[in-house]
């Protein structure tokens, strides 16, 4: 295949991978690509939306219980800046790779990324893991935010509590959605390592002469920079959470740790990995250019007797740029990658320090009432 048709086909594959919102939302839902500027537009109102939805709706048939009002109203403020937030990422990934990254990829490393999009990241098999997760995602959070306000409706009432579950079946209708957009943006989000996968099977890609300066190597890796900064604001937005640690501990905790173990490690996997491939990459060009100059010093050693002022000089040279190479040729080091992370770890700072919040017996006690709601269901 032309190597015209293989960027073409490489391209298209992303954008129908991104569909403009990192692919947080499925296709049949997806927005097209749009400029920068529009992102908080299109945030503002996909928040908008799921206010009306989840906040304004229970207004018209109902008196709402107030902790999952707020709740909801978290819900719609998070997702308008998630929504704004994906699409300026979405628009830096997209335009990175089209103007930078593929361009420079020469026919084999395009063959074999191509094919690896192609198969790990089936829109059938992105949505199914989606919906795995925002469920299983869900039941728990329903589960423990349904203890968490039966203590609140204990705290001044005697026997079962009172916890409107038609409200918390709907407010669970709303978080699922967040859930699957979360995991459906998490999963596609990993496809920037396939660059450096497809240069750690074709090193040859790389600059010759410096691989580990190469501008396809600095390019892919700004890949990872750009999802970096996406997952650090997510992560950031989801510890707004504990704003609630106080009327709900236990569910505050849930949903802040799994948000921030789930996406960030995560993403932090990927990242590594990333790193790890562009740095086999490196390797293996370094190595190859070492020994090109190598066979080439050898050579002029090997008649050193007949070599003359030049010859001596070319062997000088080739000796300096083995050094160079050798010293300098390898690309960032791991410890370098790891303290990059150090920022993502922010968020969880905040619910390890509220952990003391929670107590057993707070938690026995709301054990206690879920029990004999449930037990007011199943009589006998």
């Amino acid at each position: 295949m032309p190597i015209a048709e293989l960027h073409a086909s490489v391209m298209g594959r992303i954008e129908g991978l991104l569909m403009g919102n990192l692919g947080g939302l499925p296709r049949v839902v997806a927005l097209p690509p749009a400029p920068g500027w529009t992102a908080p537009l299109v945030g503002l109102a996909a928040g908008a939306f799921y206010a009306a939805l989840f906040c304004g709706l229970p207004l018209l048939v109902t008196t709402p219980h107030p902790m999952l009002q707020a709740l909801s109203l978290w819900g719609a403020i998070y997702l308008g800046f998630a929504v704004a937030a994906a699409r300026l990422t979405s628009a830096a990934m997209l335009a990175q790779c089209r103007d930078r990254v593929v361009p420079d990829l020469g026919p084999a490393a395009s063959a074999v990324i191509d094919a690896t999009l192609a198969a790990r990241f089936r829109a059938d098999m992105i949505q199914g893991r989606a919906l795995a997760i925002a469920a299983a995602a869900i039941l728990a959070s329903a589960f423990v935010l349904y203890g968490d306000l039966a203590a609140l409706a204990t705290a001044d009432a005697r026997g079962r509590p009172d916890v409107p579950l038609g409200q918390l079946g709907w407010w669970a209708a709303g978080y699922f959605v967040l859930y699957l957009t979360a995991a459906r943006a998490t999963d596609t989000g990993r496809f920037y390592g396939v660059f450096a996968e497809g240069l750690r099977t074709h090193p040859e890609q790389l600059f010759a002469a410096d691989p580990a300066h190469a501008l396809i190597v600095r390019h892919t890796a700004a890949l990872g920079r750009i999802m970096l900064r996406f997952w650090f604001a997510i992560g950031l937005s989801v510890s707004t959470l504990l704003w609630f640690v106080g009327p709900l501990p236990h569910f505050v905790l849930l949903v802040v740790t799994v948000a921030g173990l789930f996406s960030l490690p995560f993403g932090t996997f990927v990242l590594l990995a990333s790193e790890s491939h562009l740095r086999e990459a490196v390797r293996a060009g370094t190595e190859t250019l070492l020994r090109r100059i190598e066979a080439d010093a050898g050579g002029l050693f090997a008649v050193q007797e007949t070599l003359d002022t030049a010859g001596w000089a070319r062997f000088r040279e080739l000796l300096a740029l083995h050094r160079a190479a050798a010293t300098a040729g390898e690309y960032r080091s791991i410890l370098a990658s790891v303290l990059s992370l150090v920022p993502l770890l922010t968020p969880l700072i905040g619910v390890v320090s509220n952990l003391s919040k929670i107590d057993d017996k707070a938690l026995l006690k709301r054990a206690e009432s879920l029990w004999h709601w449930l037990d007011g269901l199943f009589p006998g």
